[in-house]
């Protein structure tokens, strides 16, 4: 039932958001996964490579809700948050436990989108995605939504 995300070598990840720049055509060498957990839907992965040669995928995750009767699952998830994995030795060793990026106690963070600097930092693009309760005056609740600008 659980997704895994895999790196596929020498070519695009579906919905990866960087890709080599060769200017030659690839061949695909064979696939890995780098993340596993049954408990989880994982998707929309984003791979930087560091210089020392260290991947990072990072990637949306949110509970498996077809586990708990769900007909399947959504793009968005108010429960989802953003991990990441770590791989050395071109995808040979990488890290069991993901690490937490990013989770938001009211609303669920989705589609991570790094791009490493020319400096090296890694910048993490993404958005987050809160389930609105259905109103018949749209307007009025608008009104009466908490302030969230910062103080």
């Amino acid at each position: 039932m659980a997704n895994p995300i895999q790196l596929t070598r020498g070519e695009l990840l579906p919905g990866a958001a960087t890709a080599p720049v060769t200017g030659r055509a690839t061949r695909k060498l064979g696939d890995q996964v780098v993340y596993k957990d049954d408990r989880f839907y994982s998707a929309f992965p984003s791979i930087v490579r560091r210089r020392d040669g260290e991947l990072i995928v990072a990637f949306r995750r949110a509970p498996e809700r077809r586990l708990t009767g769900a007909a399947g699952v959504s793009h968005t998830d108010p429960n989802s948050n953003l991990v990441l994995v770590r791989s050395r030795a071109g995808g040979e060793s990488r890290s069991r436990e993901p690490e937490l990026i990013w989770a938001h106690p009211e609303g669920g963070p989705q589609n991570p989108c790094m791009v490493q600097l020319s400096g090296g930092s890694i910048l993490c693009a993404s958005y987050a995605w809160y389930q609105m309760p259905l109103v018949k005056d749209a307007a009025a609740a608008i009104q009466r939504w908490p302030d969230r600008s910062p103080s």
